[in-house]
């Protein structure tokens, strides 16, 4: 007998065979899949929606290079992976948990909380498409971003997401905020240790000054102008010395005049007689004929005899002091110089001789001119002492400021020396303070948003329809896996069963044809059988749906 085929209508009378197997996976399957898509707890998410600037996303489109725009997609991934690894692991997020307590029944837990939160909190890239003008083709760019947040209250859920949208803006301002304050701490820094140099550089030129004050370039023209003036008045106590001198000169012949003019004519022509007289008897250097000789020249020069009078030494110190004044203003061949020169040679030589009084017993004669004479000789020389002394002094001024002048050219290359370290350190400093200024000014727009790498465009806002779970999805996968799974079990079971079902088994195992079919009886203990069977599904589904549901419901995060 020849095998017979297997059609596609016994593959359908297997399966409708194992109808009850099926039913026994397919509808369980169906009820859990329906009690997931019912279950499970509503979740609203609120997004917010940011836009990148042109230099992140490259919009503009000039560039046909692939690997730069691809880097470019690449950084813009990178930085805003980073930004919300920043804003999720944040100090600030972890403290906001206990003011935002998105949930409640983690509240003891802040770990669990924020780990929660974390998981509910996702951040997408915005593709744009455009159209690059070089190539005609179009290419993809990261346009912006969202940070979407899921909760089941949908007020917490736009809390929550309005804080992080604030806070992915906080965070990046800070970021690049943060090198442009290092920068600034750096100025700051540098201009202390600038401010220190200043002062040091400062010490050491107001050092120099107080050393050199008289030697300075800023004196130099004060100098000269100094210097003049005291050459000036130098020439003038010149003249005046040399006016004073000649007035001395003049006073001092008045004197010799007055004196001269009055000695008694009569009392000296005896006194030659008498000397003549004696001179016939005694020898000149007999002691009475030295004595009459000294009297003699007393009175030729206006003494007469008195009581002790003015000694040898004394009548030399003055012509001695009468010469250096003639030789001041006279030559050595004037009659008065060599007059002056011969009377101290006389002097000398009579003191050398032994002789000790030149005026012994007699006295100067005191006439009014002769008293007024002396009196003017007297200021005179008190005069002439202080044109001297001032004299000296302006000398010594002088040579100071000449010393000075000297010297200032060495001066003033140590004090430029100085001068330029200090206005280096100075004009460093204030480049210095510039630049932690405009730091501190950049680092200020930075934080008030003038500076964002994004901006935010939509705000996120209360959702109003629940986004998860995606209950449509959850219960069309559901339907196509348990259906699968029944028939493959079915299919399995089938395939695996050596039951004999039918004629085509008979034949095919006794190669035999039957005669005749005997038929399944339904009786009343079959309905017995198929009421209980029934009741049992019935209430096991009373309570397992209910139970799951809850489970799912308030055990499902």
């Amino acid at each position: 007998m020849n095998e017979e085929k297997t059609e596609f209508s016994d593959y359908v009378n297997s399966l409708r065979r194992r109808r009850p197997l099926i039913l026994a996976i397919w509808l369980p399957g169906i009820l859990l899949t329906a009690l997931f898509a019912v279950g499970l707890p509503s979740k609203y998410v609120s997004t917010a929606t940011f836009q990148l600037r042109p230099q992140l996303t490259n919009s503009s489109g000039l560039s046909t290079d692939k690997d730069q725009n691809s880097q470019e997609d690449t950084y813009a991934d990178r930085y805003v992976s980073g930004l919300t690894d920043a804003v999720l692991g944040s100090a600030e997020l972890r403290a906001a948990l206990s003011t935002l307590a998105p949930y409640p029944q983690l509240k003891e837990d802040p770990v669990a909380a924020l780990k929660e939160l974390q998981g509910d909190v996702e951040a997408k890239m915005v593709v744009q498409k455009i159209l690059d003008p070089l190539t005609g083709l179009e290419r993809k760019i990261n346009a912006g971003f969202t940070v979407s947040y899921a909760n089941r209250d949908p007020e917490m859920a736009q809390k929550v997401a309005a804080w992080l949208a604030n806070a992915f803006l906080v965070d990046a301002r800070r970021a690049a905020a943060a090198p442009v304050y290092r920068d600034s701490q750096f100025y700051a820094a540098e201009a202390d240790r600038q401010r220190d140099r200043i002062a040091a550089s400062e010490a050491r030129l107001a050092q120099f000054k107080q050393q050199n004050f008289d030697r300075l370039p800023d004196t130099t023209q004060q100098n000269v102008s100094l210097e003049n003036l005291t050459d000036e008045e130098l020439q003038g106590v010149e003249r005046d010395l040399h006016t004073q001198q000649e007035n001395r000169t003049f006073i001092l012949q008045q004197l010799q005049q007055a004196r001269a003019a009055g000695a008694n004519e009569d009392t000296l022509i005896d006194l030659e007689a008498e000397y003549q007289k004696k001179l016939a008897v005694y020898d000149p250097n007999y002691p009475d004929m030295i004595q009459l000789r000294q009297q003699i020249d007393a009175m030729r020069h206006g003494y007469l005899p008195a009581g002790p009078g003015s000694s040898l030494e004394e009548q030399l110190a003055q012509q001695r002091t009468a010469l250096a004044e003639l030789r001041q203003r006279y030559s050595e061949n004037y009659p008065d110089v060599q007059r002056v020169e011969r009377t101290i040679k006389d002097l000398e030589a009579r003191i050398a001789s032994g002789e000790k009084d030149k005026d012994a017993g007699i006295a100067e004669v005191q006439t009014p001119a002769v008293v007024q004479l002396k009196t003017q000789l007297n200021g005179v020389d008190t005069q002439i002492a202080a044109l001297e002394q001032q004299r000296e002094n302006l000398r010594t001024k002088d040579a100071k400021l000449r010393g000075n002048l000297q010297s200032t050219p060495e001066v003033e290359r140590a004090y430029d020396t100085l001068t330029r370290d200090a206005d280096t350190a100075k004009k460093a400093y204030d480049d210095l303070i510039s630049q932690r200024i405009d730091a501190d000014v950049r680092a200020a727009g930075i934080m008030s948003g003038t500076a964002d790498q994004f901006k935010l465009v939509a705000a996120p806002l209360v959702p109003k329809l629940a986004t998860k779970p995606p209950r449509l999805g959850i219960a069309l996968i559901g339907v196509i896996g348990a259906t699968l799974l029944a028939f493959m079990a079915a299919l399995g079971v089938s395939a695996v069963d050596s039951s004999v079902r039918g004629r085509r088994d008979l034949v095919a195992l006794l190669n035999v044809t039957p005669i005749g079919i005997v038929p399944v009886i339904r009786n009343a203990a079959f309905a017995r059988r198929r009421r209980r069977r029934l009741a049992v599904l019935v209430a096991t589904s009373a309570i397992a749906i209910p139970a799951a549901y809850l489970l799912i419901h308030f055990a499902m995060p």
